[in-house]
């Protein structure tokens, strides 16, 4: 049976409410870091700041240099050979979602991308009212 979790858009930043998420992410290094991010339905990938890929404990050696397409143009990303994990943070049934995020230099915000975020829940929005919803099967 689906379980869905609506969730409030939120002011995490001061710039506005968004469908902002917390997830709990780790990487190699095995610390939990928790990141706020945007469900993004416009984003391929889950994308993150550069500095978050030291953090989550990936070297050089685990990530690999790419090119790809923004909306701003081209741009290069780090992404790593070795999974984070992540898990929504306050929901139950800790639903574990493996990630590929690309590192991007330059970014400042953490946006969950279709790719593996929303491979792992179904998601809708709700912009009327500022809500989005996550399900879990």
């Amino acid at each position: 049976m689906a379980t869905t979790y609506g969730v409030p858009y939120r002011d995490v930043f001061g710039s506005g409410k968004r469908p902002y998420l917390a997830l709990a992410l780790a990487g190699p290094n095995g610390v939990d870091l928790q990141v706020w991010g945007i469900v993004d339905s416009g984003a391929d990938e889950s994308c993150l700041p550069w500095e978050y890929a030291s953090q989550l404990g990936y070297s050089g050696q685990d990530l690999q240099v790419q090119r790809g397409h923004q909306v701003g143009g081209l741009l290069e990303y780090w992404q790593p050979q070795v999974p984070a994990t992540a898990r929504v943070l306050g929901m139950a049934g800790n639903v574990t979602i493996p990630m590929f995020p690309l590192f991007v230099k330059g970014s400042q915000l953490a946006l969950w991308g279709r790719a593996d975020f929303f491979q792992a829940f179904g998601v809708g929005f709700d912009q009327a009212n500022e809500r989005f919803s996550l399900t879990v099967a």
